[in-house]
């Protein structure tokens, strides 16, 4: 990987996201940086996936983009390639994930359910700040160490 180190590429992370990139984004874009891969679609690619699939509240986005992430290095390139080793290392982040947060669901995380859906959008700036920027930054540990 670039010599960037994990503390760096963590607040890359938390940066990307102040500067108003979804979470999807923030970590696939730091994460691509740290490992050298350049392209016009990213993060386009990961535009979607914030908020849980475009603010559907399902897939956490920090934990997609974890997944694109792995992928990028660890991805095949033909059907005859090995998934395995992509797929072994996203289980593992998903796994620690729903362990430490009871679900991979972005509502769920967040503690709220469909029908708090106005109430996600009246504190979004709280819940940036307090639920998702920590839970970022937990999310690069984790790929730092998936990436190692």
């Amino acid at each position: 990987m670039n010599n960037v180190s994990k503390g760096q590429t963590v607040e890359r992370c938390s940066k990307y996201f102040e500067d108003n990139y979804s979470c999807c984004e923030t970590v696939l874009l730091a994460f691509s940086e740290l490992l050298g891969v350049e392209s016009e679609i990213i993060p386009r690619i990961a535009t979607p996936f914030g908020g849980g699939i475009h603010q559907r509240r399902h897939m956490c986005g920090a934990l997609s983009g974890a997944v694109m992430a792995i992928g990028l290095k660890y991805g095949r390139n033909t059907p005859k390639d090995d998934r395995e080793p992509s797929s072994v290392k996203a289980g593992r982040i998903v796994e620690k994930f729903t362990k430490k947060y009871g679900s991979a669901n972005c509502i769920e995380v967040l503690g709220f359910t469909q029908d708090d859906l106005e109430k996600i959008k009246r504190n979004k700036q709280h819940i940036r700040a307090n639920i998702c920027i920590p839970l970022i930054k937990q999310v690069a540990e984790w790929l730092w160490e998936e990436l190692e």
